[in-house]
Order: C-alpha cells, then structure tokens, then sequence
C-alpha cells in the first residue's frame, strides 16, 4: 500500500465540519545574548511578531492549506484577541466558513511563545479552561444542527478548554449519526467515556496513558492500551507516537504501524493538529483510513520540519512522494507557477521569506531565470 498523487488530488472534494476549542498562537522571536541581572533569566531583545490560527481554527486552516474546505465552529470572547483571530482566518475565506460564539467576560484563549533564535524559552497561556454556560451551550449546539450538504466528516478537536462539554460532545455525535458520516475526535480529556459513538479518535501517547491508566512504551502495551479505548468507545484508535509513526488500531484487523517520515524536527507545534486535519479531510474525500493515515503521516512530517504552527501544501505532499529519500523540508523540485504561489503564500504565514537562485547554488544572484523556489528563512535575493 503506498500514497500516489491521485489521493492527494481527492483532498480537494472533501469538506470537513470542524468543533472545537479555537484559539490563536503567538510568536514573540528575537536575540538571547545575556542573562537578566534582576533573575537567572534571559533577555529576549524582540526581533518579530506573529500570530497564527490554533487549537481548533488551526485544524481548520490546515484542512484549508490541503485545498479541502472547513467549516469552523468554536468559541471566544469580545476581546482583542478575538478580532484577531476573525483576521487571520478572513485570510482563509474562500475555504473555511466561520461560525464563531462569543461568550462575553470569557476570554479568547491565547498561547504566547517566546523564542530565543530557534528554541522556545517559555509558553504564556491566557484562558479560561472552565465548561462554557448553558446558553453558550444552546448556541454551539444550534450551529451543528443543519450540516453543509456535502460535508464528509466532523472533526471535534477538545483541547480541553470547555467548548466541547458532554452536552455538545453528545449533540455533534448525534448529528453525525443522523447525517451518516463519520466523526473523528483529537482527545484531551481524560474521561473518554463521553467520546462513545465516535468513529475515530486521534490520541497520542500521553493522552492514551491518562485515559487508559496503561503504559504506551512499545508495540505490545500501545495495542493493550488501543484495545481498551476500542472497547470504552467503539472507535477505531490513530494512534501518533512521535519519533515511532504512528499506529491504526482497528477492531478485528492486525495493526498498522508507520514511521515517522520527518528527517529534521524543527518544531512539533501543531503536529497533531495537522494529523488530525489531515485524516478527516481524507475520511471526508472518500479515502479509506488506511490511505488517509497515510497522508497525515506525511503532513506530519512536512509540519515539523517547520517553525511554529504551520500547515503543510498539497505541492509539498506531492514532492515527498515523489522524493521520498529526501528530507522533507527540502527543496519540493520542479513546481507549476501556480504551485509556487500557493507554497509562497504558505511560507509567508509562516514569517518567512523566499529567495531566488538562477542555478548558482554556492551564492545568491539576481538571475533572469530562476529554476527554483526553496524554502530559505531570513534570506532574500
């Protein structure tokens, strides 16, 4: 079984309904050169900014990123942060519909990075990660109830910030089951009695530890622990296991087991938004789960070798499959001049800048005929 271009191709047709905790990343980047004299702590003299879609609307962003189509359900506050995340995601429009509940005095969840050069110093959350009120309750539910025609799966990423409470949980459950397609669940919770009825759940080690109460060191105890989730909720269990793959458990089949495909770990930040993104749109696009594990374990490995949040392109997808020795953060080859649109456009959410070379690779030029586009942080032509 392998991934060709066609599965790549059939992302496009599908369209995901993502649920869940939204909320919006910030990186705050620049020099480490002394320790503070107040504390044994770093000076970070800041160099950039930027925010990202997460959580949630990053799920959604990635599903976008793929060429598939989102519709984004959450909620935030009547905040700053709020207005920021509605920007951000206006730069998606034409591939996800926002339909955003705003409870008032909740704030909108924001994870702030301070990088010092390529390593994170320390993470500022800002949150409120208690259940949301029953009328907010009512709202979320109310947006679940009519599901776009042509809508292929539903993807509810709990990060456990209290959007997706048992009320919603069990209403977004009881909508796919009515509409008759499948329901895939990035878990945080520890109690997952209430993810019952889910068709696949997307844990990795560490949550299926807390969930299981069983250790996930090898292959025998992740099966042991996948065989009692199976039987707690009825799902099939996807199962990511960082520098090990990732693993499918599936109800009287033999498990499948793939590695991991990134050469170079830059940053897992949102890696398991990009595997659960990837998955349900490939669910939602008709493919089978063995082929949608696939994908996602190869947009895993594309995210990675990234800085930040990011989202993989279906160019990338089809140049590591078409180079799979390389490194995946690699040049991609050869590239259509709308590929190299939407890979730059890609590259410049993520604070990047793209240079030119016309073939001469020990130096920069300003040639008249560049043959390629790489991937070239802080450098320009």
């Amino acid at each position: 079984m392998s991934l060709t271009k066609s599965h790549i191709e059939r992302l496009a047709a599908g369209r995901v309904l993502v649920v869940g905790d939204v909320m919006v990343d910030h990186y705050v980047t620049g020099r480490v050169q002394r320790v503070s004299d107040e504390a044994p702590v770093p000076i970070i003299h800041v160099a950039s900014e930027r925010w990202t879609a997460g959580g949630a609307a990053n799920v959604a962003a990635n599903i976008a990123a793929l060429g598939g189509r989102a519709t984004l359900v959450g909620l935030t506050g009547g905040d700053p942060a709020a207005s920021t995340l509605a920007s951000i995601l206006s730069t998606m429009s034409d591939r996800v519909e926002v339909d955003l509940v705003t409870e008032p005095g909740r704030p909108t969840t924001i994870k702030t990075r301070y990088m010092g050069g390529q390593h994170q110093i320390v993470r500022v959350d800002r949150e409120q990660a208690t259940p949301v009120s029953r009328i907010t309750e009512d709202r979320l539910i109310a947006a679940l109830e009519d599901l776009p025609d042509d809508c292929g799966a539903i993807m509810l990423s709990d990060y456990g910030k209290g959007t997706l409470t048992d009320r919603v949980l069990a209403a977004a459950i009881a909508a796919a089951a009515k509409a008759g397609v499948p329901v895939i669940i990035d878990p945080k919770r520890a109690d997952w009695t209430a993810y019952a009825g889910a068709t696949v759940i997307t844990p990795n080690r560490k949550e299926l530890q807390l969930a299981i109460h069983a250790p996930c060191a090898n292959d025998e105890e992740c099966a042991v622990a996948a065989a009692a989730a199976m039987q707690m909720t009825g799902a099939t269990i996807l199962l990511t296991r960082s520098e090990q793959g990732m693993s499918l458990y599936r109800d009287g089949k033999t498990p499948l087991h793939l590695s991991a495909k990134a050469r170079e770990v830059f940053d897992v930040s949102g890696a398991g938004d990009t595997v659960a993104a990837t998955f349900a749109l490939g669910v939602a696009a008709g493919l089978s789960h063995e082929d949608a594990m696939h994908a996602a374990n190869l947009a895993a490995g594309i995210v990675v070798g990234k800085r930040g949040t990011a989202t993989p392109s279906p160019a990338e997808l089809m140049a590591a499959i078409d180079q799979p020795g390389r490194g995946l953060s690699d040049a991609p080859g050869a590239l259509t001049l709308a590929q190299a649109k939407t890979m730059r456009e890609a590259w410049g959410r993520e604070g990047l800048t793209v240079g030119f070379t016309n073939g001469c690779f020990d130096i920069l030029t300003r040639g008249t005929s560049p043959c390629c586009v790489r991937r070239l942080p802080h450098v320009t032509a």
